[in-house]
């Protein structure tokens, strides 16, 4: 509700699109702006793309924060972590393998035996890196498991050369599954990141029949899925749904 002092022409609170305020001696009437229309697609897709980019880099600043090298100011340790890993999202989408713009790729970590099972919900990846400082406590590697949405199932530091994950948790058929490394290499008062390795992989062995479930899988590589309804190619099985096949 809005008043008006006829004494003083002024105007305080809201009447249907204005507000009136007193600013420096003056009355002002602003203009709110609003819209009631709901977000488009783009809009949605880069809310969830920058959600992505949000779990990464709090996960990331949690477990691996003193190996990055980066310097905080008066910032939270997630928001400097997202600043330098906003490579990730791409016009409109959450797209992590272009974080090897940021980090560089090596061939000193290899990935390999990289399975998602659906249906016991079981993760496997083997991670080895060829970085004798690691045992000295010179070098370290940070690995990483999570979905096409930035879901974070596996962020630890490797101890050891070799690590073989094995573990259970809720998985989805819905998206991609990443698994990430890369490595950290102290000289002198910095640290250096680098030997960028990732793979991207869809659940083993999975099957659909009618009426078939939406499949939302999405990505710019050939022979994966991506849209609502696609197909899948692999060795074992070929499923075609419609004809949306990357």
């Amino acid at each position: 509700m809005a008043e008006m002092n006829l004494l003083r022409s002024d105007v305080t609170g809201s009447f249907g699109a204005h507000t009136g305020v007193r600013a420096k001696g003056k009355s002002i009437i602003k203009g709110k702006i609003w819209s009631k229309a709901p977000p488009n697609a783009l809009q949605t897709n880069s809310l969830r793309a920058f959600e992505g980019l949000n779990r990464i880099a709090s996960a990331v600043a949690k477990k691996y924060w003193y190996w990055l090298g980066f310097t905080q100011g008066n910032k939270h340790k997630h928001n400097v972590v997202a600043s330098k890993f906003k490579i990730m999202v791409e016009t409109h989408r959450f797209y992590p393998p272009r974080l090897s713009e940021v980090i560089p790729l090596g061939d000193k970590i290899s990935l390999s035996d990289y399975h998602i099972d659906p249906i016991s919900g079981k993760i496997e990846l083997k991670v080895k890196a060829e970085l004798p400082e690691i045992v000295s406590g010179r070098q370290s590697v940070l690995v990483m498991i999570f979905n096409g949405t930035g879901h974070i199932y596996y962020c630890e530091r490797m101890k050891t050369p070799v690590l073989e994950v094995s573990m259970y948790a809720p998985v989805t058929t819905d998206f991609p599954y990443y698994a990430m490394a890369f490595s950290s290499t102290k000289e002198g008062k910095k640290i250096r990141l680098g030997n960028l390795a990732y793979q991207m992989t869809l659940p083993d062995n999975v099957f659909y029949t009618e009426p078939h479930t939406k499949i939302k899988w999405w990505t710019v590589a050939p022979n994966y899925l991506y849209g609502e309804g696609a197909g899948l190619s692999t060795e074992e099985t070929t499923l075609v749904v419609d004809d949306t096949i990357g």
